[in-house]
Parts: C-alpha cells; structure tokens; sequence
C-alpha cells in the first residue's frame, strides 16, 4: 500500500468538457456553479488534513443543482471516460492493474472517496476518484469516517508505506500447510495506527487475505515442485526469496510479498510444500 500517482492540474477543465456535451439547461446550471466548484476543488485539495470535519466549503446547492453534478458522473459521456482513462494510466505496472485498497483484484471501478450523495460537488474531481475493485467499493459503499476520524486510507494524500504492519504466520500441517494473517500496529505513527486499522477493519481485509492466500500455497508448492528434482531445497528457499523481494518493492505491506518471504525462512514449510499433491 503506497501512495498513488497524481499528475493532473488544473482540475476544472476536465468539469468543463464534462458539461460541454450537456443539453442547455443542464449546462447552464453547470456553468453557473463553475465559480463554487474550483473554490471546492481547492478547499479539498488544501485543506484534506480536516476534510472529516468539513468535507466540503460553505455551499448552499439546490436539490436541482445537487443532481446535475451527480449526473455528471452518473450519465457516462466521453468526457468522463477520458478522465476515468487519465486517472488510471497515471498509474504504472502494479498499480495499474490492481486495487490500492486491498491490492488483491483488478481496479474495474471507481471509488467516490467522499461519496458524491454527501457532496455532489466532487462527482467528478479527480482527486475524489479513487480506481478501485469492484469488491472494495461495494463493501467501502458511502462510509468514509466515523467518530470525527477517516476510517479509509486515501491513496493521493496519506502514506502508510513508512512502516511494516502487516503480520503472517505460517502453521506447518503436513496435509495442507496454511499462512495466516494478521495486523501490528506498534510501529505505525500514532497519525497513521487509527487510519490503517479503521481500513482494514472496514474493508475486512485479514479476512479477505486468509481466503486468498490459499491459492498462493498451492502456487508457491507448484514453484517448489518444478524444481524438486534438481535443486537442493536451499536453493528453492533462495528462489522464493528472491520473487518475495522482488514483490515488496510494490508495498512494505504487500500480503503476497510478506507469505512469501516469511516461507522461503521456514525449510519445514517449504518441505511440506514439496510434498503437497497438486
């Protein structure tokens, strides 16, 4: 989990070409709100270290005017598929193919950070569009902060990267070798220790970790046993440290990364690896 590309200036032009393509009178709404948006625009950008406490500035908008700035995101137009496509390919290798949420599943979607019910006047900042999978957003939903906190961890703004917290263990059954996963937060910074657990905790992320890492064991058995047969078993423990490392340049925290390195320091495991029918 780190920080993620963010290239875009001049936010407002992107809500410009949005509502070029809208008929008259939506488009006059837009246009005269144009002044409010880039004070928004800026005041999320300026002022996000207290964006829980005011998500948005002092603004009086009509249900009227609420509705066409959702449907600016709501009703697909090239305009929004262009910026949706600048959004995702600021980003680069791995994280362009995967959810900063929960770096598990392909980012199919968009994440409203502050959901746009609650300020239509984000619908369609750039900064407010989170690529995401379809799991994180659907489990994430509107729910955002709580207890005069944020409870998600916004990838253009927080860095959670400057320490490991992300804890596993491995249970040595010789039937089906197990890895297991948990959180320490001891070493996180007091800013970042109720951040990082209120993301976890809310996208259920141990949970979705212990389920998906049983298709890693029977990957990294298949790894070692491509090689059972002409290397001694250091060596296969060596291989696999090398692919965990490799990994871990993705994020300190990158459960893949993490089970990976911890198996190739336990020769037992990567024994009953060897010996796990595939």
């Amino acid at each position: 989990m780190r920080r993620l590309n963010y290239t875009l200036t001049n936010e407002i032009l992107y809500y410009q070409n949005i509502y070029g393509n809208k008929v008259r009178s939506s488009r006059a709404i837009l246009d005269a709100l144009q002044p409010d948006v880039l004070r928004a625009f800026n005041y999320y950008s300026n002022n996000f270290t207290n964006i829980h406490i005011n998500p948005t500035p002092n603004l009086n908008l009509t249900d009227v005017q609420s509705s066409e700035l959702e449907n600016c995101y709501n009703n697909s137009t090239s305009a929004l598929n262009n910026l949706k496509a600048i959004i995702r390919n600021q980003q680069t290798g791995f994280y362009r193919h995967t959810c900063p949420y929960c770096l598990i599943s392909n980012p199919s979607t968009f994440d409203h950070y502050i959901p746009k019910g609650e300020a239509p006047i984000y619908s369609v900042f750039a900064k407010n569009l989170i690529p995401c999978c379809y799991d994180c957003n659907q489990i994430k939903s509107t729910q955002w902060r709580a207890n005069n906190h944020r409870t998600i961890v916004h990838f253009y703004f927080d860095d959670v990267n400057t320490s490991t917290f992300l804890n596993c263990t491995l249970v040595n059954h010789q039937t089906i070798p197990r890895i297991t996963f948990s959180l320490n937060l001891n070493n996180v910074s007091n800013q970042n220790r109720q951040l990082i657990d209120g993301h976890f905790t809310q996208l259920n992320l141990i949970t979705r970790y212990n389920l998906v890492v049983s298709n890693l064991v029977y990957e990294l058995a298949a790894l070692c046993q491509s090689h059972q047969n002409s290397l001694p078993v250091l060596d296969i423990s060596q291989i696999l440290s090398d692919y965990g490392n490799n990994l871990i340049n993705v994020s300190r925290n990158y459960w893949k990364a993490i089970a990976i390195i911890q198996v190739a320091r336990d020769i037992q495991f990567i024994n009953n690896l060897l010996n796990l029918p595939l």
